[in-house]
């Protein structure tokens, strides 16, 4: 049974036997800054994860194609309330809410989201997009996390999305290569 942590659900799972020490290290050094700053993140948790999807296409407005009916050339306040973003942003940071919120170890991470990887290929999200979520994700950190925004964060939650983009990329990829 899990019990609730802010908006976290914290459950333990086991630890694949044939997990290396160091992976496991990694993650565990950077779960506990990961879980603190989820935690304010999560108090305006789809706000942020919208944040996230236009801080996306700031940065790379090639992505507008994966949001279908979304007119990106409005304000900001107009996407906030867009129904697909939303649901799209409450989505991915549900995602991120799982992964935080439990006691996994690095390989159920990387093989879940190489499965919304997987997933996204039905899409046709290009490789080349998928790095530019982790700057858009670190973006709204930093706007929502402010003075607690610290370079510890930063290196947690970039290391975080590195393992994420990498599992995406690769899901992708093994989806392209049944085709």
């Amino acid at each position: 049974m899990g019990n609730s942590v802010g908006c976290l659900t914290r459950k333990s799972l086991k630890v694949d036997p044939t997990t290396q020490q160091d992976s496991i290290y990694e993650w565990q050094k950077h779960h506990e800054i990961l879980r603190k700053s989820w935690e304010l993140i999560c108090q305006q948790k789809t706000d942020n994860g919208v944040s996230v999807f236009i801080n996306l296409i700031k940065l790379s407005p090639a992505t507008k194609i994966y949001f279908h009916g979304v007119d990106f050339e409005k304000r900001d306040s107009y996407l906030a309330k867009n129904t697909f973003l939303r649901n799209h942003a409450a989505r991915f940071m549900e995602a991120i809410n799982v992964i935080i919120g439990q006691d996994m170890d690095i390989f159920s991470v990387e093989s879940y989201f190489r499965v919304v990887g997987s997933k996204h290929h039905s899409y046709n999200l290009k490789l080349e997009h998928v790095q530019d979520i982790s700057d858009a994700f670190l973006e709204m950190a930093r706007n929502a996390l402010k003075k607690k925004f610290t370079k510890s964060t930063e290196a947690a939650w970039r290391s975080f999305f590195q393992m994420v983009t990498d599992a995406i990329k690769n899901g992708i990829m093994k989806a392209q290569n049944r085709n």
